[in-house]
């Protein structure tokens, strides 16, 4: 293994002052240790394709920074020295190429790594060449360094994106961490909760929402409504807790127009079963007047069509009274029913919930019909 010096100056190097003006101009500032040569025979093999090497990284945009051979055992790996050029060059990357070299075959192995360990640019490539002249050993050389930019350049696009990817991560973890947080509890628990005139869940509730002010209400049968207005802040927790009141509400116009409704009916249907009775009592006494004919009949000798005909009046009116005890045992039956079920209605939270105009009537209709009306905006 041959290891030597830097090369001295060729006709592809610029003078000194250029060198260094070029050096502080350019983006990325290239420490290149020593050429590691294996299996060369010629001892100026080594000048030749470091000139070719240092030509294709400033052809590449590379500010390139020739180490002397103190630096010979630097290695990529070794932090310290890293440190060590970078503060003695300022070099953004340290450059470390190795030729090894068969008869007329070469390979050339190169590893550019950042001096400073916050940027992270590793890169590695390798090259190839069979049966070559010294010219087209130096050609492979300086094609090297295109070949890094281009692997320099991916790496950063790559690393951008990383980069703005996390970023946008970090946005929607600290926009999440920042909603603001509604916490409602009531006594006793299981009540519904509506938040700007939308049900959101049941006590307890813990809920994510916007920021700025909302309209809760809690709402649970048998207990009174509560309506509270809350304020939410970005990042902050906030916490309503009630306990509800028992008792109804007071009585609306609609729960008093059920409740009038319901009466009414109900005392229809009382009437309704006064006329039950009615026609229970009729086909009775009707019943007791058949059993009177035929007897009498019986004792006349009045038998057959006689005694038919004598009955035809009695049977007629226990059918009426018949009649009149069904009908009225129904008509009773739907407007206990209704009665019942209107009063009961009208003394609910629910039903007293409702503020706009409705209109209930419930009544008879014509000689033998009942009417049920509901009408209204709900």
């Amino acid at each position: 293994m041959i290891a030597t010096a830097a090369a001295p100056a060729t006709p592809d190097d610029p003078a000194p002052g250029a060198a260094e003006a070029q050096v502080d101009d350019a983006r990325d500032r290239v420490a290149l240790t020593p050429i590691v040569i294996t299996g060369a025979t010629q001892i100026e093999l080594q000048g030749e394709l470091e000139r070719a090497l240092v030509q294709g990284l400033r052809r590449a945009g590379f500010a390139v920074v020739t180490l002397d051979a103190s630096f010979a055992d630097c290695s990529p790996g070794a932090p310290e020295c890293l440190a060590r050029v970078r503060e003695a060059h300022g070099a953004t990357h340290l450059l470390t190429t190795r030729v090894e070299s068969r008869e007329r075959d070469y390979s050339v192995t190169l590893e550019l790594v950042a001096t400073a360990p916050a940027r992270r640019e590793s890169i590695s490539q390798s090259d190839e060449c069979s049966l070559c002249g010294l010219e087209e050993v130096r050609t492979m050389l300086i094609v090297q360094g295109p070949q890094l930019r281009s692997q320099l350049d991916v790496t950063r696009k790559q690393a951008r994106l990383e980069q703005e990817r996390q970023r946008r991560l970090d946005e929607q973890r600290d926009a999440l961490a920042r909603q603001p947080v509604l916490v409602v509890r009531s006594e006793p628990a299981g009540a519904l909760v509506t938040v700007d005139g939308e049900r959101v869940g049941f006590t307890p509730l813990e809920r994510k929402s916007t920021a700025g002010s909302h309209l809760v209400t809690i709402e649970l049968e048998g207990y009174a409504p509560e309506e509270r207005t809350v304020t939410l802040e970005r990042g902050v927790e906030q916490l309503l807790e009630l306990t509800l009141t028992s008792g109804r509400l007071p009585p609306t116009a609609f729960s008093r127009q059920l409740l009038i409704s319901g009466s009414v009916s109900l005392s229809l249907g009382v009437a309704a079963l006064g006329v039950m009775g009615s026609g229970l009592s009729l086909g009775v006494a009707a019943e007791r007047e058949g059993e009177r004919l035929v007897a009498e009949g019986l004792a006349a000798g009045n038998t057959g069509i006689g005694l038919t005909d004598a009955l035809a009046d009695t049977r007629r009116r226990g059918a009426q009274a018949n009649t009149m005890a069904i009908a009225g045992g129904v008509v009773a039956g739907v407007l206990l029913t209704t009665g019942a079920t209107l009063i009961g209605l009208s003394t609910t939270n629910r039903i007293r919930r409702i503020t706009d105009t409705v209109r209930f009537a419930a009544g008879p209709s014509g000689a033998r019909g009942v009417s049920v009306s509901l009408s209204g905006r709900f």
